[in-house]
């Protein structure tokens, strides 16, 4: 079996998870960042009205991001992961990676994204299917099967 990694549900007994690809993982973030952008555009609306004061823009959206995916990435799934059927998991225990390694999950996704993307393809050529921030938080993004048959079969 190929790209499989170990994995822990909440308790549950170690399993083998594959790792989600390239397309599935681009379809949540495409999902995520309209949430992300859809909830920042109504809420500077809502706090601006017609003033356009783009520093206020600029604080919101920003607060919006940090607080969306540090909470979905250290919860374990992002409402993006939730409809792909996705999870993240920590590389090394494959439990929920917390809410500091969410944080630098989303520091590290700033600095994969910075370098024209770069940090994001890096999946397509690392044996986990890591991106460059999930490195740095060390985490991995498996495919959520629901209820996992045991790591054996």
């Amino acid at each position: 079996m190929r790209n499989v990694q170990h994995a822990r549900y909440s308790g549950r007994a170690v399993v083998a998870a594959r790792a989600a690809g390239f397309w599935r993982r681009a379809v949540a973030l495409v999902i995520d960042y309209g949430i992300t952008t859809g909830l920042s555009i109504v809420l500077i609306r809502m706090l601006d009205g017609a003033q356009q004061n783009s520093s206020l823009a600029l604080l919101v959206f920003i607060a919006i991001n940090a607080a969306y995916w540090a909470w979905g990435f250290g919860d374990g799934q992002t409402l993006g992961c939730m409809l792909t059927g996705m999870r993240i998991v920590t590389d090394r225990t494959g439990l929920e990676p917390g809410y500091r390694k969410g944080l630098a999950r989303w520091v590290g996704s700033l600095i994969s994204a910075a370098v024209f993307g770069f940090g994001y393809l890096w999946m397509l050529v690392d044996h986990k299917h890591q991106t460059w921030h999930d490195k740095l938080a060390g985490t991995v993004v498996i495919i959520d099967d629901g209820e996992p048959g045991p790591f054996w079969q």
